[in-house]
């Protein structure tokens, strides 16, 4: 399905975690065999760097993340409609900061019951994004996505069925715009 979209080449399947469902990471969350909230995996697997190395190329190891470096930002600026809840997060690294240095922008979505109204800033700050942009001059961009039973949203996914309208997978749909915006 994802080579119709995807260089094959891009994508970077990994079969040999004996995972659940979630985010693996090396040492935080839940059991890695266990299915639960907040849905991150102790699995001795760093996805977040297996992530990043995969868009941007090799990077230095995660450095530590500062916990100032992390803010809200207003998300509801960028698209009424987008089902998105009223604050989104920030990782912006140290030397980022002054605007002297280059930096990369990545945005992390989180999976559906990820999102703060679920696990408060688990998914922000457990899955190992921050030390790694910290480290390479990364920003990380957090969107939230809201909870809406009226649309048959009611785990806080981001929207890959439609529920925010028939364009969702498009970059005109409403939460790609928000995030394209953000």
């Amino acid at each position: 399905y994802y080579t119709h979209y995807v260089t094959s080449g891009n994508i970077q399947p990994e079969f040999s975690i004996a995972s659940q469902h979630g985010f693996p990471t090396v040492d935080e969350g839940i059991e890695c065999t266990r299915l639960g909230a907040p849905f991150i995996l102790k699995c001795n697997y760093n996805a977040a760097l297996q992530i990043l190395q995969n868009a941007y190329g090799s990077l230095q190891p995660a450095g530590d993340s500062i916990a100032a470096n992390l803010q809200t930002f207003d998300q509801s600026q960028f698209g009424p409609g987008a089902s998105l809840l009223p604050e989104g997060y920030v990782y912006v690294p140290t030397a980022c900061q002054n605007r002297s240095t280059l930096c990369r922008l990545h945005v992390a979505l989180h999976g559906c019951e990820q999102s703060t109204e679920f696990v408060q800033t688990q998914f922000v700050e457990e899955t190992g994004y921050n030390g790694i942009a910290e480290a390479n001059n990364i920003v990380i961009i957090y969107p939230q996505s809201a909870k809406d039973i009226l649309k048959d949203n009611p785990n806080g996914c981001f929207d890959w069925w439609g529920y925010t309208g028939a364009d969702y997978a498009v970059q005109s749909g409403k939460q790609m715009a928000a995030i394209k915006a953000m």
